[in-house]
């Protein structure tokens, strides 16, 4: 689990979200704002830093904000360089090395001068069209050395307005075709342009709410806060005609700062349209400006496109019950801190590289890496402990069938020699025996017959008042030889004709009769021919 706080140097106001990310989630737990001392605008590159230290003091002092969490924060894009290059490869290790040669063409400076960063727009068949950023080095150092004194190192240091399109992932993560999110804020105006979830391009102009705030200060001759005062209470603009002469009037007094806000907006649309020729179909709308009454409609009266509030807070995400009217304002540091989310992040651009790597990575992951460490170690152990217990059960139960195989062995081959090491070969005895066998079998058994149906047939055979003495008899396949002696020659033929009368016997031929032992016998061989079909 990681705290993670978004920061948002504004112009008027500090701001802070704070959010927390899991594996598997993400959740928006607190948003605060400091504005400035005694309303003054600052930035973190002015020469007199103390309200932006001021206002960092009071943000940790007053809201107990953990100084070990992950940080992210953003330059303004009026001090960042964008250009889009195309380079006739994919391949991010080329693009690397090529980079900061094509930079040189169209840099003022040296490139020991700049950080940059690029992030990948399109990818055609022959290359890729990158949107590249550059930043004065010495700018990123004086930030660095600004929020290093609060103990603050952040590992992503990102544009403000790249940082809109990160809050596209909330609610617009299926959104096709081209539209833009813009940004009202108090001093500026920041599109970013998509096309699906690939952020295309990013503008600032610098024309915001306090524009409409001096509007209403000079002519009605209010002092400051009055005329803040009622742009937040009564400020609207209108597309047609309202009742009351007050309405009225503040409505003609902002007329012409909105519409100077139309005219700019306008300029970036048709500059990336011009250049891309793809036309923005939506626009989505955040920052305090946009609560303007009215707004909405007169913007997509104006511009020709649907405009429609950008829901960033609605979600199971949200854990921030009331953001006590501070959900217009907090969309840029939301943006900023889903920088640090993979899953969310759309917009690439970290200033964070080479010499002003982030340091604190490994720092960071030591515990995680020590935990996910031992959980391996103790994994790997439990492994080895189950591999032994199941090679000692198998060892166990391999000697058990041994010992039976050696003992089947020996009672049915006692006479063969046993190798109680070489189980195969002993195996392989007994497989071949088993083999000859069945062979033997196969050769005692003619059609349905077997070897002891022929027999009991052949003495079935022998007529009653026969005497006959058989010496041998050899069965095999489909003959059988008979040897024997009886008491004459007569008694042979006799014998010969009662077998011939047997279906399966489709011949009985009578060999060569010779004088028996006994005295008058008769020594006699029978060849008898087995029909198999029978």
């Amino acid at each position: 689990m990681q705290t993670i706080i978004g920061l948002d140097f504004g112009s008027h106001s500090l701001k802070a979200t704070l959010t927390r990310s899991t594996f598997r989630s993400f959740e928006l737990l607190g948003f605060f704002e400091q504005p400035y001392a005694k309303g003054a605008e600052a930035t973190p590159f002015d020469d007199d830093l103390s309200p932006v230290r001021e206002a960092l003091e009071r943000l940790f002092s007053e809201h107990d904000l953990p100084r070990d969490a992950l940080f992210a924060c953003a330059v303004p894009a009026a001090k960042v360089s964008t250009k889009v290059l195309f380079l006739p490869f994919k391949d991010r290790k080329k693009i690397v090395q090529a980079l900061p040669f094509e930079l040189e063409n169209f840099i003022p400076f040296e490139l020991s001068e700049i950080v940059y960063d690029f992030q990948v727009i399109e990818t055609t068949e022959t290359g890729v069209k990158l949107l590249v950023c550059l930043l004065k080095r010495d700018l990123l150092l004086r930030l660095l050395e600004l929020l290093g004194s609060f103990g603050i190192d952040p590992k992503f240091v990102t544009v403000d307005v790249f940082a809109l399109a990160n809050l596209t992932s909330l609610n617009l993560a299926e959104h096709q075709g081209t539209y833009a999110v813009v940004d009202l804020g108090h001093s500026t105006t920041k599109m970013c342009v998509l096309n699906g979830d690939t952020l295309q391009l990013g503008r600032s102009v610098a024309v915001g709410g306090r524009k409409l705030t001096r509007l209403l200060r000079d002519k009605l001759d209010l002092s400051p806060e009055d005329a803040l005062a009622i742009k937040h209470e009564r400020g609207e603009i209108a597309t047609e005609e309202v009742q009351g002469d007050d309405r009225r009037i503040i409505i003609e007094v902002l007329r012409p700062g909105v519409e100077a806000m139309c005219t700019e907006i306008s300029k970036l649309l048709r500059t990336y349209e011009g250049g891309e020729g793809k036309k923005i179909e939506e626009l989505y709308l955040c920052g305090g400006t946009y609560m303007l009454r009215g707004l909405p409609q007169f913007l997509s009266q104006h511009l020709g496109i649907k405009c429609y509030p950008l829901k960033y807070l609605e979600g199971d995400f949200n854990k921030i019950s009331r953001v006590h009217g501070k959900g217009s304002v907090l969309a840029q540091s939301l943006g900023i801190a889903l920088s640090t989310e993979s899953s969310r992040r759309r917009n690439q651009i970290n200033f964070r590289k080479g010499e002003f790597n982030y340091k604190k990575d490994l720092g960071e992951i030591k515990p995680m890496i020590l935990k996910y460490a031992v959980m391996a170690v103790v994994l790997l152990l439990l492994g080895f402990i189950n591999l032994y217990s199941k090679y000692t059960i198998l060892a166990s139960n391999d000697e058990k069938i041994t010992t039976e195989v050696v003992a089947v062995f020996r009672d049915t081959l006692p006479a063969a020699s046993v190798n109680a090491k070489n189980l195969t070969k002993t195996t392989a005895v007994l497989k071949s025996k088993i083999t000859e066998n069945k062979a033997r079998i196969e050769a005692l058994q003619i059609g349905s017959l077997t070897a002891l149906d022929l027999l009991r047939e052949i003495s079935a055979h022998v007529p009653n008042d026969v005497t006959v003495d058989v010496k041998e008899l050899d069965i095999d396949l489909n003959r059988i030889t008979m040897k024997g002696e009886t008491n004459s020659i007569s008694s042979v033929d006799a014998i010969v004709a009662s077998l011939k009368t047997f279906e399966a016997f489709s011949k009985v031929d009578k060999g060569e009769i010779k004088d028996g032992f006994k005295p008058g016998w008769k020594r006699f061989i029978l060849t008898i021919t087995v029909n198999r079909e029978s």
